[in-house]
């Protein structure tokens, strides 16, 4: 319950501010790929099914691919360890050479199952634009802002960044 009064006081804050539509940091790593095209990323489930990563992986297109990893392919690993109800519901682990992601792992909080699935959804989504080399939206406004509460799908900046990111 503490959560979700921060995140509506911060959005409401930064509505009453006028803050910008959106103002996207990019983490400045990104998948090995060819300009114009997704990298290929596979995300491997090791979730206990709570967390459905189908619907998060389809949100973000073509460059995710739910299944085993794969040789010369990218490799997001998504795991449920219990961290506690004051942990966050997820985060994310960039491994990388230079600017180049070798691999992410994501934990998704065992703790937080009883969240609604729409929360559940709307986090794994979150820590999948991290994966995807997306930073917090600071202007609250959609699912990459630091707190993605209110939040339900991906918004057509956060895709405008991360196409510029991939030269799509």
């Amino acid at each position: 319950m503490k959560r979700i009064a921060i995140a509506i006081a911060a959005a409401l804050a930064a509505l009453l501010a006028g803050a910008h539509p959106a103002s996207a940091s990019v983490e400045g790593y990104t998948w090995k790929h060819v300009a114009g095209h997704w990298p290929v990323v596979y995300v491997e489930n090791h979730t206990d099914g709570r967390w459905s990563l189908t619907e998060a992986v389809k949100s973000w297109g073509p460059g995710l691919r739910l299944g085993s990893c794969r040789a010369g392919a990218g490799c997001i690993r998504v795991t449920t360890p219990a961290r506690g109800n004051a942990a966050p519901l997820g985060q994310s682990f960039i491994y990388a050479t230079g600017s180049t992601i070798t691999g992410v792992d994501i934990q998704l909080n065992r703790s937080d199952e009883a969240q609604p699935v729409s929360v559940r959804k709307v986090a794994a989504q979150h820590e999948l634009g991290h994966a995807l080399g997306l930073g917090h939206d600071t202007s609250y406004r959609g699912i990459m802002g630091p707190v993605a509460w209110g939040y339900d799908s991906i918004n057509t900046y956060e895709r405008k960044v991360l196409a510029g990111i991939y030269g799509i």
